[in-house]
């Protein structure tokens, strides 16, 4: 039996399982013709190359079938007179591709593709995410290496604070002792004076007496 290969383009406001029903009914009728299916592929909504009727995209199928003719010439009957078709088209070929057709062949590959590119793009994300991570953990330790060297400085500078304080009180203790010592010298020469002036007053007193006396005798 010969080999022939159909593709229909149905309306785009059908749903998937409306499609696969009349996908299942054209398949129905070549075996019913004692036919074989050798693959059926939904190749999904996709636009198309011109409006038809009202309609911008179409679900496109296609079936590979090993049939007698007036099978297939019974499937474009049906095809022809559904308005659910936009279009349908079959070709007799020598042989049969093995494998997925061209366009799910590019479909896989496509996805794959973007499978690797989102990959790539993850990939990307996350050592960006680890840069802005490490240049994060950069600056806290910057930060926190300045807040210890201010912690540092302040540190220091109440320690010299203290030292001043602590200098400034001993001058202070030593002013006031050599208050003290220079008050307490004065009060000491004030009685050496006094004792000088009670030498000298006992001094004038005794000739004074010793006139008196040869004046007696």
């Amino acid at each position: 039996m010969p080999y022939y290969e159909t593709v229909f383009v149905a309306r785009q406001d059908l749903s998937e399982a409306q499609v696969k029903d009349l996908t299942d009914g054209y398949i129905k009728i070549i075996e019913d013709a004692k036919g074989k299916i050798h693959k059926t592929e939904n190749w999904g909504l996709r636009n198309l190359a011109y409006r038809i009727n009202k309609n911008r995209r179409g679900f496109y199928v296609l079936i590979e079938s090993e049939v007698e003719a007036p099978a297939i010439h019974e499937v474009e009957r049906t095809m022809r007179l559904n308005e659910d078709i936009l279009r349908y088209m079959t070709i007799r070929e020598d042989e049969l591709s093995q494998g997925p057709s061209v366009v799910m062949d590019k479909s896989s590959r496509d996805s794959d593709e973007a499978k690797k590119q989102l990959k790539s793009g993850k990939a990307v994300i996350a050592n960006d995410q680890q840069d802005a991570d490490d240049r994060a953990q950069a600056k806290a330790a910057e930060a926190e290496k300045a807040k210890a060297s201010l912690m540092d400085e302040d540190a220091l500078s109440a320690e010299k604070e203290a030292e001043a304080k602590a200098a400034e009180k001993d001058a202070e203790d030593e002013a006031k002792a050599a208050k003290k010592a220079e008050a307490k010298a004065a009060k000491k020469a004030e009685a050496v004076e006094e004792e000088g002036e009670a030498v000298e007053a006992s001094a004038e007193e005794a000739p004074a007496e010793e006139s008196e006396e040869k004046k007696d005798a």
